[in-house]
């Protein structure tokens, strides 16, 4: 819920659809008092595969929760051996290549199942204090300038996304969206602590998917 609007992330369609806020609220309202149009649009967001016509089957309507954001994390210069540097670029290009492929071929629902299972193949992994965290996103970093891509916020999270579970740590993959006027984001977060995006950036988006 952003302002005025619902809007739904489709990951099997790769879309947003935006539903002003009242109509929400006449949708889960008791039958008898909807109007034809929210009867129109319920229609629609069954044609959609948004909502179903069962009682037990699916789920409530409800917000996307994640922790606000209340920091972001501090990355330096980060002094490297050749050796530690050589090791460093080869996980960082098997994971750019793996983000690259991932976003030109797979459908969104199959790229986020994909991330959802790197993470889930950690098993113990878990998030390093700051100071080391920050030491692996410098290195993914002073990398970054050599993968022929340009940069944009899907492809930098997942790659990074894919770079940190090499290094057997866990962050979140957070898409956020802002309605008035419509821009989707996504950044990389753990606890309130933003990894790879600045405060004010992701200041004006309300979480929507947290992977």
């Amino acid at each position: 819920m952003d302002g005025d609007y619902c809007i739904f992330l489709d990951l099997r369609n790769d879309d947003y659809l935006c539903v002003g806020r009242p109509d929400i609220e006449a949708l889960q309202s008791d039958r008898q008092h909807r109007s034809l149009s929210c009867t129109t649009l319920a229609e629609e967001l069954v044609s959609n595969g948004l909502l179903i016509r069962s009682d037990t089957d699916g789920r409530a309507i409800t917000a996307t929760r994640a922790t606000l954001a209340a920091r972001a994390l501090f990355v330096g210069p980060q002094p490297r051996q050749p050796l530690q540097a050589l090791c460093e670029f080869m996980r960082f290009l098997r994971s750019s290549i793996v983000a690259h492929r991932a976003l030109t071929s797979w459908p969104l629902q199959r790229t986020v199942e994909f991330a959802r299972r790197r993470k889930a193949a950690l098993g113990g992994g878990s998030t390093p204090d700051h100071s080391s965290l920050a030491k692996f996103v410098g290195e993914f970093n002073q990398c970054r300038p050599f993968f022929p891509r340009g940069y944009l916020c899907l492809f930098d999270s997942l790659a990074l996304l894919d770079f940190l579970t090499r290094h057997d740590i866990r962050v979140d993959w957070v898409y956020g969206v802002q309605a008035e006027p419509f821009e989707a984001h996504c950044w990389l977060q753990t606890d309130d602590i933003v990894v790879n995006d600045t405060l004010e950036r992701i200041a004006p988006f309300t979480p929507i998917l947290v992977v």
